[in-house]
């Protein structure tokens, strides 16, 4: 219906806004008696608007010249009105850039010319325009905007037309309500008119809202007044669009031969008006129809006699949809050769459609890309040629034919080359859709491969990273806070492992741990990070735990703390004054096994009583603006929910619109102490032996945390890096080495392809891979290119140093060091800050904001992980900016200032 209601609205828009020919005829003549510059231009922009829709080109003529008329008679309004003239012109040509310029141009006149009211007429061709582009918020906008102008101009005559334009706008948007009651609006000044064409779109509009709330009968009621007011005038055409709108609607409930047979009247009608376009969509419909009634032979015959149309006049979208329909029908007749013949030609024509989609953006961008350069060459060439103009004039004939013949030479040439360009381009692109629909499950798994490597690369340093930094830092409220961190990105990486195991996802595997851990100190952890977000949002944060609650229990805590933190992000989210609560207690109902239970409280919005059981489903927010407003996709309470069912618990929700929300969490308690604790640390040992290791690791924070895990469990170790294999390779011929670290994704050539080349050469050394992937495929890769063993990134300690071990089988010195995952690591992140500092002075010095905003963009994600927030968004900030004063500037010397602080 929402394709319906598009098309509907632009074929009775335009049907509102032509006027007769024969009244253009009569401004025409207007214009020759007249007697003043101010009168031709009136009468000629008049006419434009007339010709616009029925003779663009002579309506553009006119609109220039009237225009010209404005110009000698010095009248900004009639500039305004002859520019307004130009623009829809332009709009129904669909030339919509040249329209916009016009419109804004038009605008900037009637302001000048203090002629408010006359804005009104181009903010609602504004508005059309903008919805012929589906941008239906700006159109939104645009015929509001034209409406409060109305308002305060009641002379002016197209009010109704407005409003019935906003209920368009509604319609399309899927706001019924809204869309009603700017019909009825519409609708109370059209009966006053008498204008019974009118009445019969709004009460058509009105019909397709009412069919949007599933009031069948008030939709009934108005597709009939819609069609009795188009039969009055005559016009048969529109009543072809209202048995179209009833068709569906009996469709909808199931009257199947009531819908069969208003479709069959539409597509009568579009036949006789010789419409191809709605013949093929209505032809269609009625298959479809003709299907779902069980009449699967006549819907056959319908899509054969309608298939060769979408060829001779260019549908492929239509054609695409018949083949997928026929395919459906032949599948229900059991005709299965034929139902896979034309499901083969569906999929073949939509990945040709989606291959065309991108060459068309292609060919966008290079035209933009070469109308800038000619542009730039015309600027260069005009000043060269004012320069030279005094040379240029004492040149003789016979020079000036050589130069002319020269420029033809050069523009001969230059388009050979563009063509030749051109011609290239396209045989690449041929070339790469014809391997694109050769490989297409192999280019799946690489996006795979290749996504899952993008997110855990990033991941592995933020985890490693914040780990070996705790070593290093004695402050105790930043210790809490990068113990925050390091948390949290543990907790993200069990979801992202999850997330990108394919198996897990298709077979809907999801397993839940059952070991002990410190209950309090996750608490207390989801609590630390909450509480920054509530300070600033200025609320207030009460993290409650009653003295019943153990200090250790058994269950997944990675999964407890995803539950919790997806409901008290979402607390935060919708809370803008007041307060924010956790709430841990132990529940026992009835002498039965005690459960504990975390309740997330707030004083936010509130869910409406009416949507308390839907709020749990995928996408699902409790008001459609939820998205707009607060952001979101409304998968957190669906993910929050399954979590809390797989730990055989239970979520509910308590809600007030306007007073806050509650949730509740409960799940069975399974008591522990701290020695099932204990046993999940363990001290690892130390091996000081000399070794000589080559790490090949082109991301920067990566080896750091590679390299600190190395040299403190392997301290006599010497490490020798890489960016790349080929690196490794040319270290392997200079001298011999103990081991290779071989990172599988790195520019210039891959950790796979350099493994086959050492194995090629014959060389044994052990090699073990470093992926950031976890699909399958990826995995069995590393061992086919000849690596001994791999390690998946962020990879724990633990993992790394056995898979060393093992493959060198190395003795421990008898050194020990206590390994607890969530406190060891350092981080050298700001290592790297001195030469951040260096490069904004010297941008700061030379007063270059497009220097200073790279430098910004490097700088921001070091202070962020580092924990200097503020000193971050200042960066942002700054690189956000498009023009710099002398503000800004002092701005930049406070954050150098800050940083050299740190």
């Amino acid at each position: 219906m929402k394709y319906v209601y598009c098309l509907i609205w632009i074929v009775l828009t335009v049907g509102v806004s032509a006027q007769d020919r024969s009244q253009a005829e009569e401004y025409l003549k207007e214009f020759e008696s007249a007697t003043t510059d101010e009168d031709r231009a009136f009468a000629l922009w008049q006419a434009a608007f007339n010709f616009a829709t029925s003779d663009v080109t002579k309506g553009t003529e006119l609109a220039k010249q009237s225009l010209q008329f404005a110009e000698k008679c010095n009248s900004d309004k009639l500039r305004g009105d002859g520019e307004n003239a130009l623009g829809f012109c332009y709009d129904n040509s669909g030339d919509f850039d040249s329209a916009f310029v016009h419109y804004d141009k038009s605008l900037n006149w009637l302001k000048k010319a203090g002629a408010f009211c006359e804005s009104a007429s181009v903010y609602a061709n504004l508005g059309g325009l903008y919805k012929k582009q589906n941008d239906l918020s700006n159109a939104l906008k645009s015929f509001m905007k034209a409406e409060e102008i109305q308002k305060q101009c009641p002379d002016l005559g197209y009010h109704a037309s407005t409003l019935y334009s906003i209920g368009t706008c509604y319609n399309s948007l899927e706001d019924y309500s809204r869309a009603i009651e700017y019909f009825q609006l519409s609708l109370q000044k059209e009966l006053s008119t008498n204008n019974l064409g009118k009445q019969g779109n709004v009460h058509n509009g009105l019909a397709n809202a009412y069919f949007g709330l599933k009031d069948f009968d008030k939709a009934a009621e108005e597709y009939q007044k819609s069609i009795y007011c188009f039969k009055s005038t005559g016009n048969i055409y529109y009543i072809a669009y209202a048995f179209e709108g009833l068709a569906q609607m009996y469709d909808k409930t199931n009257l199947s031969d009531s819908s069969i047979h208003y479709c069959r009247e539409a597509l009568k009608i579009f036949k006789d008006q010789e419409s191809i376009f709605d013949v093929v969509f209505e032809s269609h419909l009625l298959a479809m129809l003709l299907k779902k009634a069980g009449q699967f032979d006549e819907s056959e015959k319908i899509l054969k006699e309608i298939l060769p149309l979408t060829y001779t006049e260019d549908l492929p979208q239509d054609r695409m949809a018949i083949f997928k329909l026929l395919s459906e029908l032949k599948n229900e007749k059991r005709q299965f050769d034929d139902a896979y013949l034309y499901l083969h030609q569906y999929v073949a024509l939509k990945d040709s459609l989606e291959l065309d989609e991108k060459q068309s953006e292609l060919a966008e961008l290079a035209g933009k890309y070469e109308t800038e350069k000619r542009d730039k060459q015309i600027a260069i060439e005009q000043a060269e040629n004012q320069k030279q103009k005094q040379v240029i004039l004492m040149l003789t004939g016979g020079a000036l034919f050589v130069f002319l013949v020269l420029m033809l030479l050069v523009f001969a040439y230059l388009q050979k080359r563009k063509s030749t360009r051109q011609l290239r381009e396209k045989n690449r692109e041929v070339e790469i859709a014809r391997q694109k629909a050769e490989h297409s499950e192999q280019m799946k798994q690489q996006f795979l491969a290749n996504m899952s490597h993008e997110i855990r690369t990033p991941m592995n340093a933020i985890t490693g990273l914040s780990r070996l930094l705790l070593d290093e830092v004695k402050d105790s409220k930043a210790g809490e806070y990068l113990h925050a961190i390091h948390h949290s990105s543990e907790n993200l990486n069990v979801v992202l492992n999850d997330i990108l195991d394919l198996s897990k996802i298709e077979s809907g595997k999801l397993k839940v741990e059952h070991v002990a851990f410190r209950l309090l100190d996750e608490v207390n952890t989801i609590a630390a990070i909450y509480q920054i977000k509530a300070r600033e949002k200025q609320l207030n944060f009460q993290l409650l735990v009653e003295k019943n609650v153990p200090l250790f229990i058994k269950g997944d805590s990675a999964r407890l703390s995803q539950v919790l933190n997806n409901l008290l992000n979402n607390a935060i989210k919708f809370t803008n004054s007041g307060m924010i609560a956790l709430h841990v207690s132990v529940l026992s109902e009835n002498n039965t096994k005690p459960y504990l239970q975390f309740e997330v409280k707030d004083s936010g919005v509130g869910i409406e009583k009416e949507k308390l059981g839907i709020i749990f489903d995928s996408f699902v927010q409790a008001n459609l603006s939820d998205s707009r407003k607060y952001g979101g996709t409304g998968l957190g309470l669906t993910i929050a929910k399954n979590l809390t069912n797989l730990m055989d618990g239970n979520l509910t929700v308590e809600s007030i619109v306007g007073s806050g929300s509650s949730f509740t969490v409960k799940i069975p308690l399974i008591d522990a102490v701290e020695s099932d604790i204990l046993v999940q640390h363990r001290s690892m040992e130390v091996y000081d032996v000399e070794l000589h290791i080559i790490v090949a690791e082109d991301n920067q924070y990566n080896y750091l945390v590679t390299s600190g895990t190395l040299q403190k469990y392997f301290p006599s170790a010497k490490l020798y890096r890489t960016h790349n294999g080929r690196e490794v390779i040319d270290l392997l011929n200079e001298d011999d080495y103990d081991l290779v670290l071989m990172d599988v994704q790195m520019p210039v050539m891959d950790g796979y392809e350099a493994t086959r080349l050492i194995r090629n050469e014959g060389r044994n050394i052990p090699v073990i891979g470093l992926t950031a992937s976890v699909i399958r495929t990826d995995l069995d890769r590393c061992i086919e290119a000849g690596m001994n063993d791999y390690v998946m990134k962020p990879f724990k300690e633990n993992e790394l140093v056995t898979a060393i071990v093992a493959r060198l089988g190395i003795k421990a010195s008898g050194k020990m060091r206590q390994v607890d995952e969530d406190t060891e690591a350092k981080f050298r992140a700001l290592e790297f800050l001195p030469d951040k500092i260096k490069a904004l002075n010297d941008a700061a010095t030379a007063l270059d904001s497009d220097l200073a905003k790279a430098a910004l963009h490097q700088t921001r994600p070091l202070l962020t992980n580092a924990g200097y927030t503020k000193l971050a968004d200042d960066c942002a900030v700054l690189e956000m900016k498009k023009i710099w004063n002398e503000q800004d500037w002092q701005q930049l010397e406070f954050v150098i200032f800050g940083m050299k602080k740190i």
